[in-house]
């Protein structure tokens, strides 16, 4: 069985982001925090944004989607959202 790890970089209605990790895959789910929180909380876990492969985003509340402002240039993330989500974030 692959092992996944789940981290929380932040929890709150100031912005939430966490990271699950496999051993093929790492994606951020939910970015709510500014691009400089998300690097400092990676970092905090010995990671950069370099090693994650995606974003998820659950809902379009800005505490949760707040950083695509700030990451949202990294060519090599994929976004992943519901339809309406979406819509509202491109």
């Amino acid at each position: 069985m692959k092992k996944l790890s789940f981290q929380i970089i932040g929890s709150s209605s100031s912005g939430n982001c966490a990271v699950l990790r496999s051993p093929d895959c790492t994606v951020l789910v939910d970015a709510g925090l500014s691009g400089k929180k998300i690097a400092n909380g990676l970092a905090a876990l010995g990671m950069t944004l370099r090693d994650v492969d995606a974003v998820f985003f659950t809902h379009d509340h800005t505490d949760h989607c707040a950083g695509m402002r700030g990451i949202g240039g990294e060519e090599h993330l994929e976004f992943f959202a519901n339809r309406l989500t979406a819509c509202l974030l491109y």
